[in-house]
């Protein structure tokens, strides 16, 4: 016996339009949603599954071809019905337009002069900059659009829009320095309206996933606003998101997903609403040139008069091929789709002409059925019916008890949906018609008189196309810079051409893995002690007294900053004691004691020659003349009584039973390990101060001495 699914039920709505004859297709949506949630309502109140168990939510499942936002329609339509529901897309979490808004929010404050994404929050509804006042501040010629914010918010300062991004964008910015990202999130939820707007489209869910995502990050051992936009940034390069599906799949609700993002799952029932969806087409037929990787290249040619383009036999018969590859494509599609049911199928969609004329049709097409007659159908709609010579039915006879908002909706008492003489007209005006053939006339008359010596040769023609498909844009090595790299991101390979994994220092190895480190909310797993312990150590490095540390020792300095808050309980158990009373012996510490001036945790942006990503000469040579914008945190800097400059960084870093026993072994591994990116850190320095520090140098609180790299 046939399984039910390949004998579907089929529901057509009466093709709507307003008196213009226009199609009112959000209208139409709604009404096929409402339709869909009271078929649904009526199988949750007395429909059985095969085994006679009651049908459940999370025993059906709505699939479309894709959503072009129809989905937050059936969600609300059931939800209406006091059905629950859940919506799962393909697509990355992070993509989805309510995260990509917030982030390019979070982008802006935590560095306002990248332009594109302070232009998306600028022109969101948000700030709801129209067109023209963008097209003012870019002609204000700022070399960023920051900048020319800046410039056109002093010349205007009667514009609201922009005195109050701006004033929003500096408390954020200052928030930021001193709260968690979950707390800076939240403020900003609560100023902007955004969970508001999201709410008309069903995104406030993702914007509270968000959230609880920030709050987990938090507790992690990297915090801060940049580090959570680098990690998300990075989850997004590897693809690694966080799509709901998985957790939507998980409960009592209808699911609400797309044919891609069915595949591999089976619903005991299942609803294929949007069958009426023209299936997609090329549109090659209006393209001047077209490329197959088995056919090559064909284009419309010249007539020698020069005033008009025509088609050829080689173009056409790629078109032809093009066309058979996507109707393919798309019963590929629909075979999906119909086979996600496991019990039974419900196909809706919207009549795009006369029902009684599609049942007339069904037989004849059923019998006669062809692959040209294939290849010729508009919709799902027609490759279901033809092929299976299965009926429709309207939505009175697919309700059993239709309620009675939705017959005033479908039949308007003084309103009647009327069926244009030329439906079929129309309907076939729609349909994809297959390329003329040369005998219909593609050929004038003047080609045919065309001399044939005008025509270039294939030596010729071949040299044209080589020429124009192998133009390279000659400043190609400029799109590789990073616009802006945190110091603990630079390697000198960056750029090379090829990377070889033995070319990396073992330190840009240990840095890579440990950057590359997910957060727990993606991992599942806690980072390491170790390092929740050298945060700790380097916040009592910031914030400690060093002439109470000299008078009162390691302990009493570390239990003061944890009295002041400087310090969680958690963090000052993980403080070591011993090591930092041995800092506090240290000549290092002496001399600190003594400096002029000591800035500690000083925070930098500085722009560094591009070459010093490349090692390749070429490559290097290229970038002569390039620069980019660094980031980074200096430990310790400190200026001695002649002036001289002294960079100091703190590594927590666990040496070996062996580096321990003999100094030398360790100090070779402290240089392998940290000589570049403390060169940098130097380069920096000079930059900042207009001299280069006089020392540079590691303090290894395992070793208990200061290592100094040149």
């Amino acid at each position: 016996e046939e399984p039910l699914y390949k004998r579907p039920e089929m529901c057509l709505l009466p093709f709507r339009t307003d008196g213009a004859g226009l199609e009112d297709e959000d209208a139409d949506e709604d009404l096929c949603a409402a339709v869909v949630a009271a078929k649904i309502r009526e199988l949750l109140a007395g429909g059985k599954l095969n085994d006679g168990s009651p049908i459940k939510p999370s025993d059906i499942a709505i699939i479309m071809r894709n959503t072009r936002g129809k989905d937050s329609k059936y969600a609300a339509a059931l939800e209406r019905e006091g059905i629950p529901s859940a919506i799962s897309n393909s697509e990355s979490f992070f993509l989805s337009a309510d995260i990509l808004l917030l982030m390019s929010i979070l982008h802006a404050i935590d560095n306002p002069r990248r332009d594109i994404y302070l232009a998306s929050a600028m022109c969101s509804p948000i700030f709801g900059f129209n067109a023209d006042e963008m097209v003012a501040i870019a002609a204000l010629g700022a070399p960023t659009l920051y900048d020319g914010l800046l410039a056109y918010a002093a010349e205007n300062p009667d514009h609201r829009k922009s005195r109050r991004l701006l004033d929003q964008l500096a408390r954020y910015r200052t928030a930021a320095e001193g709260c968690a990202i979950d707390v800076l999130i939240s403020r900003i939820y609560r100023e902007t309206g955004i969970l508001a707007l999201s709410a008309k489209h069903g995104g406030r869910e993702s914007l509270l996933c968000f959230l609880e995502h920030a709050r987990q990050f938090e507790s992690s051992s990297y915090r801060g606003l940049y580090n959570f936009i680098h990690y998300i940034n990075g989850i997004i390069d590897r693809q690694n998101a966080f799509d709901k599906r998985e957790a939507a799949l998980g409960g009592d609700e209808v699911k609400i997903i797309t044919a891609h993002s069915s595949k591999g799952l089976e619903f005991p029932v299942v609803f294929f609403v949007g069958a009426e969806q023209a299936m997609k087409r090329s549109g090659d037929s209006e393209r001047r040139l077209i490329y197959d990787h088995r056919f090559g290249i064909a284009m419309q040619l010249r007539t020698p008069s020069g005033l008009s383009l025509v088609s050829n036999p080689t173009k056409n018969i790629l078109l032809d091929f093009t066309l058979r590859r996507r109707i393919e494509e798309e019963a590929r599609v629909l075979y999906v789709i119909l086979t996600r049911a496991r019990e039974r199928l419900y196909v809706v969609g919207k009549a795009r002409r006369n029902i009684e004329k599609y049942r007339e049709d069904i037989p004849t097409e059923h019998k006669n059925l062809s692959l040209h007659s294939v290849y010729s159908m508009a919709n799902y709609i027609d490759m279901i019916a033809y092929s299976s010579g299965c009926g429709f039915m309207e939505a009175d006879e697919f309700l059993e008890d239709m309620p009675e908002r939705l017959r005033m909706r479908l039949y308007p008492p003084e309103e009647s949906v009327e069926e244009a003489e030329d439906g079929n007209a129309e309907f076939e005006s729609e349909s994809f018609s297959l390329p003329d053939g040369v005998s219909e006339g593609l050929w004038e008359s003047d080609i045919d008189d065309a001399p044939l010596e005008d025509a270039p040769s294939d030596e010729a023609l071949e040299d044209i196309l080589l020429r124009r498909f192998g133009y390279e844009y000659p400043y190609e090595h400029e799109t590789k810079i990073p616009r802006k790299l945190s110091v603990s991101r630079i390697y000198p390979t960056m750029l090379d051409p090829t990377t070889p994994e033995d070319a990396l220092l073992v330190g840009e190895k240990e840095r890579i893995t440990k950057m590359g480190r997910l957060p727990v909310f993606a991992t599942g797993s806690d980072e390491t002690e170790s390092a929740r312990r050298g945060i700790a150590t380097h916040l009592l490095f910031q914030f400690a007294d060093l002439e109470r540390l000299s008078r009162l020792g390691a302990r009493e300095e570390v239990e003061r900053l944890e009295r002041e808050h400087y310090l969680s309980g958690e963090d000052a158990k993980r403080v070591r004691i011993p090591e930092v009373e041995a800092f506090r012996r240290s000549p290092l510490f002496s001399d600190m004691l003594g400096a002029r001036r000591i800035w500690r945790e000083l925070r930098f942006n500085t722009r560094l020659p591009a070459e010093l990503l490349a090692t390749d000469p070429l490559e290097r040579e290229k970038l002569r003349g390039s620069d980019f914008l660094v980031q980074g945190v200096i430990d310790c800097l400190y200026e001695d009584a002649d002036g001289g400059l002294h960079l100091i960084d703190y590594k927590t870093d666990r040496l070996t039973r062996e580096e321990r026993e003999n100094p030398a072994l360790a100090e070779e591994r402290l240089r392998r390990a940290h000589t570049t990116q403390l060169s940098y850190y130097a380069m920096a320095v000079e930059r900042m101060f207009g001299r280069r520090p006089k020392t540079v140098g590691v303090y290894s609180l395992h070793l208990g001495r200061t290592v100094e790299l040149g």
